[in-house]
């Protein structure tokens, strides 16, 4: 016959292998909600590193363009220089007499 004590015991002792089991139980939900969230997070990071490749390609191509084109105006800016230059070497204060003086000359005529 079981006395009270005996009860009490074995259900201390399935209570300490129920308490273990359930422990062991929440660690491996544990252990997998980590798992989880390291992948998610690795994830997240190899998204955000292709994004940032994505960002400076991009913003290396606009620098190039940029570039490209400033490279154009200084191209068309020396030539309109050149040509002012050019304007000023030939036109002179005696030609513009000459110029002036013929253009009198033809009127009073």
């Amino acid at each position: 016959m079981l006395r009270l004590t005996d009860v009490h015991k074995h259900g201390e002792l399935l209570r300490r292998c129920l308490s273990g089991e359930l422990q062991v139980d929440i660690n491996r939900r544990r252990d997998a909600e980590m798992q989880k969230l390291q992948r998610d997070f690795e994830d997240s990071q190899s998204q955000n590193d292709a994004q940032l490749a994505m960002f400076r390609k991009k913003h290396q191509e606009a620098v190039n363009q940029l570039t490209e084109q400033m490279d154009q105006l200084h191209k068309v800016k020396q030539k309109c220089v050149d040509t002012v230059s050019l304007l000023h070497s030939c036109v002179t204060r005696d030609t513009i007499n000459s110029y002036l003086f013929f253009l009198i000359f033809v009127a009073w005529q």
